[in-house]
C-alpha cells in the first residue's frame, strides 16, 4: 500500500493543475487550409433525391462509359501502330544509310 502512495506522490509532479484552456485546433486547421465546413454542408433532403437514379439511368451511363472506353482503346491502338510504323521506317532509313556508306 505504501508503494502505491509513493507512486501517486511521484505522479503529482506530472499533473497539470493549471487553467483548463482548450484551444480549438479545428479553427487553426481551417485557417491554415482555408477549409469552410459550411461549404460542404447538405442544404436539404431534396438534394439527396436528385442524386438517386433508376436502373435505366445507370444502364445508360454504363453504355456511354463503355463507348468512351472502346474509343479510347482504339485511339491508343492507333497511336501504338503509328509509333511502330515510324520506328520501322526509321530503322529502314538507317539501314539504307549504312548500306550506302559501305
Amino acid at each position: 500500500m505504501e508503494s502505491d502512495e509513493e507512486e501517486d506522490s511521484e505522479l503529482d509532479d506530472f499533473i497539470d493543475d493549471g487553467p483548463d484552456d482548450t484551444e480549438d485546433y479545428s479553427k487553426h486547421i481551417q485557417d491554415i487550409f482555408g477549409y469552410n465546413r459550411n461549404r460542404y454542408r447538405i442544404e436539404s433532403d431534396d438534394e439527396d433525391e436528385c442524386m438517386e437514379s433508376s436502373f435505366a439511368q445507370q444502364m445508360k451511363e454504363e453504355c456511354i462509359s463503355t463507348k468512351i472506353g472502346i474509343l479510347e482503346d482504339l485511339e491508343q491502338e492507333r497511336l501504338i501502330r503509328e509509333e511502330e510504323e515510324a520506328e520501322r521506317k526509321s530503322k529502314m532509313a538507317s539501314a539504307k544509310r549504312a548500306k550506302i556508306r559501305k
